[in-house]
């Protein structure tokens, strides 16, 4: 009876990810948000083109200088990086990829004051530990919501097991 279910359920996935997924905007909710002289690069982790990708490739263009970088599902599935900006003018694009073809990009851009110039007075190490801890509470909260997301599927999983066992 269960394996019955597991299989239920697996070809239940397997019909309805690529109509969630075909039915999903062309839009990753790409947005860059300023904290000093941090940039905060986040997007919409719930999409399932994202949820299900393979691999995200983030390009930043800051003042000229460009640097590509790959995330995994897991990175995909924060919702965020942190990225340290060096001038006031600074492009992102991110590229999501599954079963081997591009499926979204979407390009955001920062426009600013010119980087605040790093204080003399205070040893790299401080700034450095000053930014770990700020991300690591970002970080945090991501994680959090990322459980109240993880509550709410494995209570519709059980719902649906409910449901599927009354049948």
């Amino acid at each position: 009876m269960s394996l019955l279910l597991v299989a239920a359920l697996i070809c239940a996935a397997a019909l309805l990810i690529p109509r969630l997924m075909s039915n999903q905007p062309d839009t990753a909710g790409l947005r860059v948000e300023e904290s000093g002289s941090l940039l905060l690069v986040r997007w919409d982790q719930t999409i399932p083109r994202l949820r299900f990708a393979d691999e995200g490739i983030v390009e930043i263009n800051d003042g000229g200088t460009a640097q590509m970088i790959r995330l995994d599902r897991e990175e995909l599935a924060a919702g965020m990086l942190t990225y340290v900006r060096r001038s006031g003018d600074v492009t992102v694009g991110l590229r999501v990829r599954g079963g081997g073809k591009t499926t979204l990009e979407e390009v955001a851009r920062y426009l600013g004051p010119s980087a605040p110039a790093r204080q003399q007075s205070a040893p790299p190490s401080t700034e450095i530990s000053s930014q770990l801890a700020s991300e690591e509470g970002r970080a945090d909260e991501a994680l959090r919501q990322e459980a109240i997301r993880k509550q709410r599927l494995e209570e519709a999983v059980r719902i649906l097991e409910n449901r599927l066992g009354r049948q």
